[in-house]
């Protein structure tokens, strides 16, 4: 990928060092961004009209967008195969799925993904490819074959204008807020940020006035599959990335470490988020390719809240302990140009 040179100048790090900080061409970004979008948006048409696959994580948006045009609590079990469990969403992640909610279920989940897809590789690629080398895991096939919110909510990390979104999937976008969140507030991203979030919570009481005490509700309700790192066997060791505690990766998957999650397969794309070289991005493809293996020769549990705790050790082990490794190999300073690194 073409590369140029992000400043005239060349900046010295605090301990005198000299560097150049590299940024892929805007019309390279493009390209590669179009390209994202086109395959995304092809892969997932492919999953659910090729290989017949019934649902979608996305699905979900698009029923509870439906009922809310209905008239209709969305807090209620969806009747979409292999989702048993109700909708968790907030209403505002609702009230963005509602374009999405006259189109056939496959093309609305196909559409979403096209997006999101498009939007984190322009955002990945704003000063190096590295984070790129993420599209070609099995974590970033599963997260589009199931429409999960990652690559949208990762595209905020470098994307200041789409801070709001962190307010769809509150768990994993305030680990991106403690992370990013900085960038959201500075200047004029801190009224358009408000302004849209603001807009999406009224809209949201408008149309559903009592939708936060039926989401409260909902989200006491027993969830066997959602899991938090902290309380996997060396979980706890991923809050020393707490001294790097400057570095935006290093706050970010600390909190990540702090929220409930799937924990799946998908989220471990997240944590391309922590990578700054090729050489940390290979070894990370090589991380979640090496836990996919696993997986398929020891085999799923009886249900999926198993399958979840019993991969999440190893998962913890070979994936997000390496991701922290990267992190405290780094000085303890805020990069130059933000989320993004050299390489």
């Amino acid at each position: 990928m073409n590369v140029v040179v992000a400043s005239d100048r060349v900046p010295s790090s605090p301990d005198g060092a000299q560097h150049v900080e590299l940024g892929c061409s805007p019309r390279a970004r493009l390209v590669v961004a179009v390209a994202v979008a086109a395959a995304a948006f092809g892969l997932a048409l492919t999953f659910r009209l090729v290989l017949k696959q019934e649902s979608s994580d996305f699905d979900q948006i698009v029923v509870g967008a439906r009922r809310l045009l209905a008239g209709l609590s969305p807090y209620t079990r969806t009747a979409l195969p292999g989702l048993e469990w109700p909708i968790y969403y907030p209403i505002p992640a609702l009230i963005i799925g509602m374009p999405f909610a006259a189109l056939p279920i496959a093309w609305a989940h196909a559409l979403f993904c096209g997006i999101s897809g498009g939007l984190f590789a322009w955002a990945a690629s704003a000063d190096g490819d590295a984070k790129l080398f993420g599209l070609f895991t099995w974590p970033f096939v599963l997260t589009v074959s199931l429409g999960q919110w990652s690559p949208l909510l990762m595209a905020s990390a470098t994307l200041p204008a789409l801070g709001w979104v962190s307010i769809l999937k509150p768990n994993i976008g305030f680990a991106i807020a403690v992370g990013y969140g900085d960038t959201w507030i500075r200047g004029r991203m801190r009224w358009l940020n408000l302004g849209i979030a603001a807009a999406l919570l009224t809209v949201s009481f408008i149309v559903r006035p009592v939708w936060l005490g039926e989401w409260i509700s909902t989200l006491r309700q027993p969830k066997p599959h959602i899991i938090t790192p902290l309380a996997v066997l060396g979980g706890p060791l991923l809050l020393v990335a707490l001294i790097r505690w400057r570095r935006p990766e290093a706050r970010f998957l600390a909190a990540l470490a702090c929220v409930p999650q799937t924990f799946s397969s998908y989220d471990s794309f997240l944590l391309f988020l922590t990578v700054r070289t090729r050489p940390q991005a290979l070894f990370l493809v090589a991380a979640t390719t090496a836990v996919t293996a696993v997986i398929g020769v020891v085999g799923p549990a009886a249900t999926y809240a198993q399958t979840v705790q019993r991969f999440a050790p190893i998962r913890v082990a070979l994936v997000y302990l390496p991701a922290l490794a990267m992190i405290i190999l780094e000085p303890n300073r805020s990069p130059r140009l933000g989320s993004f690194g050299r390489h």
